[in-house]
């Protein structure tokens, strides 16, 4: 895949496709090359690949496994295919995966932390490229190859966990920020749309609310907020009133006009208590309305 000083504009031309044409890709393949199943979320082609070697807590709260998944997507149509991504990584395997992504001639596009003071630490290494699906399938899989997830494990999903009703927290969440998210293995996922870049699809420029049961009426809050330029400091100056902790800033993307740039943040505290939190933040974010 020869890499190219114009993958930007190769990539918003593919995103700017009709939708039956992106849904041309050859997801089969896809699905062969990473020896594990995907699904259509938000725009995308999204590939989970699960760390059930990792085992991480921040403090006494062990975080949910969807917190330490790498995620893969892909998008354009048969052939002419985007693909991004992050990979969850311990701080040895960051330069072998970094070193096999560029050797595929994937871009790198950020190395940075989700989380502070977690054990063991962790970084996530996002990626982008562009070419066939098959061989942008067989690339990534190559890089999450120099992780220490035991490889009878690399290409299968995490195994379904039993249902389970959620707990009533769960709803109060969604009523406070007037949003349903997915709930599964102990986690909320809520996902908000900016309302800028139109030819992204929106699973690459989502906030990202999650949370999960930290015991005794506590809830844990994590994620990262997308926003534009002009809202980081609005956004931090609102999370930080509202006492949450900042993990991180910065980039998923290079050379997005105009750009976006990504909060990390962590509280535990009860859930409306963080949700009036959230949505001082989110007030000042462009956000798409539900």
């Amino acid at each position: 895949m020869p890499r190219t000083p114009g993958l930007l504009l190769c990539l918003l031309a593919l995103l700017a496709a009709p939708r039956g044409r992106a849904q041309s890709l050859d997801t089969a393949a896809i699905n062969h090359a990473m020896a594990t199943s995907g699904a259509w979320v938000e725009g995308v082609y999204l590939i989970t690949l699960p760390r059930p070697d990792l085992r991480v807590r921040v403090g006494d709260l062990h975080l949910a496994p969807g917190q330490l998944d790498s995620l893969v997507t892909f998008t354009g149509s048969r052939g002419q295919a985007a693909v991004m991504g992050d990979l969850c990584l311990r701080l040895n395997e960051i330069t072998p995966v970094i070193a096999r992504l560029r050797a595929h001639g994937l871009d790198v596009t950020g190395v940075h932390n989700h989380f502070l003071n977690e054990a063991p630490r962790l970084m996530f290494v996002h990626f982008t490229g562009h070419g066939a699906e098959t061989a942008l399938a067989r690339a990534v899989m190559d890089a999450y190859a120099a992780t220490a997830t035991p490889a009878f494990l690399r290409h299968r999903p995490r195994p379904a966990a039993p249902a389970a009703v959620a707990p009533a927290w769960v709803a109060a969440v969604e009523r406070a920020l007037g949003r349903h998210g997915a709930w599964g293995e102990g986690l909320l996922d809520v996902d908000i749309a900016h309302a800028d870049q139109p030819t992204l699809p929106d699973y690459w420029k989502s906030t990202a609310l999650l949370f999960q049961s930290a015991g005794a009426g506590q809830v844990a809050a994590t994620g990262d907020l997308a926003v534009a330029a002009a809202e980081v400091n609005p956004v931090l100056s609102a999370l930080t009133a509202h006492g949450f902790q900042i993990l991180a800033l910065h980039n998923h993307m290079l050379n997005e006009r105009p750009r976006l740039f990504f909060i990390h943040f962590w509280k535990v505290a009860p859930p409306l208590q963080l949700c009036a939190g959230l949505q001082a933040a989110l007030a000042a974010v462009h956000s798409r309305l539900p």
